[in-house]
């Protein structure tokens, strides 16, 4: 059983252990951004399939749920208007 509380954060033992772990995960294992490995193969296809691209250079936010929710949603988080539109 650990000397410390669960809920104290200061704890000298779960620090040193948290600092070690991510220390050697940052060194050993490679992190993958879903995010980025999305974007780049989109500008790889559309590098090598330019007849996709289209010729509306304002582009479109499309959603599969509630455009109005997800418009409200996304404007809150970003704390700037977009408005969604029906995929």
């Amino acid at each position: 059983m650990s000397h410390c509380l669960p809920r104290r954060r200061r704890c000298p033992a779960v620090r040193f252990n948290a600092n070690w772990l991510f220390g050697s995960i940052a060194t050993k294992v490679k992190i993958f951004s879903q995010a980025r490995l999305v974007a780049e193969s989109l500008a790889d296809y559309l590098q090598r399939h330019p007849d996709k691209m289209g010729t509306d250079t304002k582009g479109k936010f499309l959603t599969t749920g509630d455009p109005v929710k997800v418009s409200q949603r996304a404007t809150q988080f970003l704390k700037r208007p977009l408005t969604f539109q029906s995929a």
